[in-house]
């Protein structure tokens, strides 16, 4: 496995990887609260004029109390540099909610779609909070904010379940907007299909409000396995590519799917191929995976994870990076640009973000690191020079 030695990585195709910049983005007051600071989220404004290259951010802030409900919003208008922290988006809209806490993602409108205009900001996020009969609910509600993030609106329910303990929940939503059909897809993992444990889920619209009826990318009737935390990338091959942890399976393994077709991925039985690197490292639980032009002809995907499933890291603890230089097919395993240690919350390296400029040939990296018993939110930015 490759280590940042002085900043740098060199790949085995010649590539190099530097580090530019770390930055703390946000942590809890006191190192040792029960809060944590997981499931970040990003994106680089590329439609909103003079607002164009600044960074939005997001978290979710886990164990916390009633006044921590919300994601926390930052921006960045220094490329990372640094961060202060804007806003925090409230489900004030879905009935019953308690709070909303869980696994929020960021996306920013490329065209004007049904009154929203170009540029405008989407969050989803999983509220949870309680039936009128009490019984728990769990809700992906979706918010948007026309001022780059300084003030949010909850505004529809995308998907409405019940707890996890129950297994009928819905969870972690991924937006993604694909240029072949003009549409927004949502990924999100569903639980309330009796038929199944869990089942990798999507929508689409074409106006931000109206949403088809639920289709499938993943549904394996096994009862022990649980595919969830999807995250999904389009390469130059004319492929998207799909990561998921499949829980049910030692350790939480990442699977890839692919398909030439965002709305159809074949067989909803075949989980795919886990990811494995040659000498038998493989990671677990929350990917996120993402691709960029850079880095040789096929380019490079990146991913990353909560844990490791097989195989040592640099540090014997958390986990590194993978990336392909072969649209997936075969991975290898470098030092994480963020080293983390395990905290009492098990969150850090939560569903990592992998972004990247308009060229690729500058990677964001957000993750939540140790801080003391609990996380911060870390990040950096890493310069691909091939």
């Amino acid at each position: 496995m490759k280590k940042f030695e002085n900043g740098e990585i060199t790949l085995t195709n010649g590539t190099k990887l530097v580090i530019e910049t770390k930055s703390l983005v946000g942590r809890p007051d006191v190192p040792n609260t029960p809060l944590c600071f997981s499931y970040p989220t990003m994106v680089k404004l590329a439609h909103n004029g003079e607002n164009n290259g600044k960074l939005i951010a997001a978290h979710a802030t886990l164990f916390g109390t009633r006044d921590d409900n919300g994601y926390k919003i930052y921006e960045s208008n220094d490329d990372g540099d640094t961060w202060n922290r804007i806003s925090n988006a409230i489900d004030d809209f879905t009935p019953g909610v308690y709070d909303n806490i869980l696994q929020p993602c960021l996306f920013e409108l490329p065209k004007e779609m049904g009154g929203f205009k170009e540029g405008t900001l989407f969050l989803g996020g999983c509220s949870r909070g309680k039936f009128p009969d009490g019984s728990g609910m769990s809700a992906v509600t979706l918010y948007y904010s026309e001022d780059v993030g300084l003030t949010w609106k909850a505004y529809h329910v995308l998907a409405m379940g019940g707890t996890a303990q129950a297994k009928e929940g819905v969870w972690e939503p991924f937006f993604y907007y694909d240029d072949e059909t003009g549409r927004v897809f949502c990924f999100y993992s569903d639980e309330t299909d009796p038929k199944y444990n869990q089942v990798l889920g999507f929508k689409y619209t074409t106006d931000m409000k109206n949403w088809s009826e639920i289709k499938y990318a993943v549904a394996n009737e096994q009862p022990e396995l649980r595919p969830g935390m999807i995250a999904i990338s389009k390469m130059n091959n004319g492929e998207y590519l799909m990561t998921f942890e499949m829980v049910g399976l030692k350790g939480n393994p990442i699977y890839y799917k692919k398909t030439r077709k965002i709305d159809d991925w074949g067989d909803l039985a075949d989980y795919g191929k886990l990811i494995i690197t040659d000498d038998g490292k493989s990671l677990g639980s929350a990917p996120w995976n993402a691709w960029t032009p850079a880095g040789g002809e096929k380019g490079i995907v990146f991913m990353g994870a909560n844990h490791k499933v097989t195989g040592p890291s640099v540090f014997g603890t958390g986990t590194d990076l993978f990336l392909s230089l072969d649209y997936g097919e075969s991975w290898t395993a470098i030092e994480n640009p963020i080293p983390f240690a395990p905290t009492k919350c098990g969150k850090t390296s939560y569903s990592p973000y992998i972004g990247f400029s308009e060229d690729g040939r500058t990677m964001y990296y957000l993750s939540g690191s140790d801080y003391g018993e609990c996380n911060q939110m870390m990040f950096a930015r890493v310069k691909i020079v091939d």
